[in-house]
């Protein structure tokens, strides 16, 4: 953990940096009066408009000439465009943190989108507003942001209830901008009647993969998307108009990261540094109109939201808590000046065992250090194709200092929870992979040079769910050939091989994942675990089948999946005593769960306590009436003896 001395220190070296680097360009529109504090309103509203996954160079705003934004395009009249607005991660959740504490990843510790939480330490901007005597609320869309990834804290009211379980699929961990807008509304209209200083936050994921847009007329489906959000935005930016709230609002319009799109080999985002999911849009609406309509060029990061609000607020020299140390980043209407930008992503390492990437942006130089280095002048080269490194090595090694000073240490960035949830769940929301990879000694892969690998994956994800299962396993065979460290899709392999019949086939491969995930830090198991005991036990392997599931629940004791197949396999072995303490234990700790009495009754029965047994049954049909299987087993008492 970084410090406020550690973080200070940063933040003087940059300053110190940038005095000596050349000015940046000059607005095309001088803005009057920048730095001057809006008058029109003390403690004016502000509003936090977050669209996920969206490009800057897809907006008509950003000169792209294929998309319709026509609510953007009329913010972008009302407000500053900063044409240079870059994320310091391509993942959700650690950008989202990155956007409410004004901390770099390695500050506050968030570096993916599983696994990791907010450490209530870090005081945000929602929490600081709250002092300040702001009342707080939220929408999201996404699973990705809700109540466990910690970003709730310091809000009164946070919209992230998603219901999910697995084999749910992708409508029940993510909602439609509207659906989420509609949230909102309510507490906006309390509010607005309310007449006190507040803050929103409305979190819109189109334009995220799965690209499904709910429009025409477009050959892209991500612009078709990009035109969604902009729907979205424009019913928000209305209602704030009818409530009287727009004119003397501060209204920010952004995005937490691009698309690869596959310019650079990625179609999603997460594994490169790349400009298309680095280059965001940022429009800063300042009350009263101050600079509409104008331009900033010179190069910011998402790190200075915070400050800036508070700047703008008049809060910035008022810290509290326990990070009173100050944020990394800069107030944009200050007089700092620009300093080199960090970008970081450990998605490759933690998901396949690929190397972590580092990236630096200094003025236009884009320096990208992994086992391959490469360094780009975004001036000439906007979409950085031409590698600069081997004829300027010097400035390539300038900058590598600052990948020095930003500190990341892959030692240090384990999950500290990787749930079978959270694997399954993300699994569910479009990515490529959702658990933690195996973390191989020595030099790691260059992501770069395994993009490649993730056509075989997509091929085998989209071949398994449309349910061909042959060709799943032929994809997925590919993939692992290529890249042996990507455990799930050795998962995936297993299972594609268990649907189309081929056990053992399936187990060499779930063995595969396994050993995997032994070599690695992921503290959970990965989900294919039951499915290998179950094969296990069908084969007649049970002592093999309870030694792998017991494997499991020493790493989550907790894991109820693991709980009640290690009774069923206790039962199978006809070691009945222990099963029934088991399944005791399971029934008092979750009275009101069918599955579990249902479970304590069939051990009892077996167990000779017949009387007992049948009246746990019975229960189980109270707690779910029409069970069937303790409908079944009640039936057969009148018969036998045994279940």
């Amino acid at each position: 953990m970084k410090t406020p001395r550690r973080r200070q220190a940063f933040r003087l070296a940059t300053l110190a940096a940038a005095t000596l680097a050349i000015a940046c360009q000059a607005p095309e529109a001088p803005e009057p009066a920048a730095s001057a504090r809006p008058v029109a309103l003390p403690r004016p509203n502000v509003y936090l408009i977050s669209i996920d996954t969206l490009r800057a160079d897809r907006l008509p705003a950003y000169g792209y000439q294929a998309g319709r934004t026509p609510a953007i395009d009329a913010l972008r009249e009302d407000a500053i465009l900063f044409s240079r607005a870059y994320s310091h991660t391509p993942l959700t959740l650690p950008s989202h943190a990155t956007l409410l504490t004004g901390l770099l990843p390695t500050e506050h510790r968030v570096h993916d989108n599983a696994g990791f939480r907010l450490d209530p330490e870090f005081e945000t901007l929602p929490e600081r507003l709250r002092e300040a005597g702001y009342r707080t609320g939220a929408a999201v869309s996404s699973y990705v942001l809700g109540h466990q990834g910690g970003l709730d804290q310091g809000f009164e009211q946070y919209e992230a209830d998603f219901q999910w379980s697995p084999g749910t699929g992708l409508g029940e961990v993510q909602r439609a901008g509207s659906d989420t807008l509609g949230l909102l509304r309510p507490w906006l209209r309390e509010r607005a009647a309310e007449g006190g200083p507040h803050f929103a936050l409305l979190h819109l994921y189109e334009p995220h993969s799965p690209y499904q847009p709910a429009t025409s007329g477009f050959t892209d489906p991500y612009d078709g998307e990009v035109t969604v959000a902009d729907d979205v935005v424009g019913d928000f930016l209305d209602e704030l108009r009818a409530l009287g709230l727009y004119e003397d609002a501060l209204i920010l319009l952004l995005s937490d990261h691009g698309e690869g799109l596959g310019d650079h080999g990625e179609q999603e985002h997460g594994l490169l540094l790349t400009p298309e999911v680095l280059h965001v849009p940022l429009l800063i609406k300042r009350p009263g109109g101050v600079g509409a309509g104008t331009r900033r060029n010179d190069p910011v990061g998402l790190v200075d939201v915070t400050p800036t609000v508070l700047d703008l607020l008049g809060l910035a020299d008022a810290p509290s808590g326990p990070t009173a140390g100050g944020t990394t980043g800069r107030a944009l209407f200050g007089t700092e000046p620009p300093g080199p930008l960090i970008a970081e992503t450990v998605y490759p390492r933690l998901h396949f065992g690929w190397s972590e990437l580092v990236s630096v942006l200094d003025d236009s130089m884009l320096y990208v250090h992994g086992p391959t280095p490469e360094l780009f002048d975004l001036a000439d080269d906007p979409t950085a194709r031409t590698n600069l490194l081997d004829s300027r090595r010097r400035e390539a090694h300038r900058l590598r200092g600052w990948v020095l000073e930003y500190g990341l240490d892959p030692a240090e960035v384990a999950p500290t929870s990787n749930s079978t949830e959270d694997q399954a769940a993300l699994a569910a929301l479009g990515y490529a992979s959702s658990g933690t990879g195996a973390l191989v000694d020595g030099l790691l892969p260059d992501p770069r040079t395994r993009i490649h690998t993730l056509e075989d994956l997509t091929a085998g994800f989209d071949q398994f769910h449309a349910g061909d299962w042959p060709g799943a396993a032929l994809s997925f065979e590919r993939a692992v050939a290529a890249n042996p460290g990507l455990i799930h899709a050795w998962e995936h392999l297993g299972r594609a091989r268990q649907n189309a019949g081929q056990l053992d086939a399936a187990l060499a491969a779930y063995r595969e994942a396994l050993e995997l995930w032994r070599r690695s830090a992921a503290p959970a198991p990965p989900t294919v675990l039951p499915p290998a005991a179950m094969i296990l036990l069908r084969a007649r392997r049970g002592n093999e089948a309870l030694a792998l599931v017991r494997e499991g629940l020493a790493a989550t004791p907790g894991d109820r999946r693991l709980r009640d197949l290690e009774i069923r396999i206790l039962l199978t072995l006809d070691q009945i005593e222990p099963a029934l303490r088991l399944a005791g234990a399971l029934a008092a700790e979750k009275p009101r769960d069918p599955a579990a009495s249902y479970q304590h009754g069939v051990a009892l029965l077996l167990a000779g306590e017949r009387e007992r047994g049948e009246a746990e049954l019975r229960r189980t049909l109270s707690l779910q009436p029409g069970h069937p299987a303790a409908q079944a087993d009640l039936a057969r008492l009148t018969t036998s003896d045994r279940p």
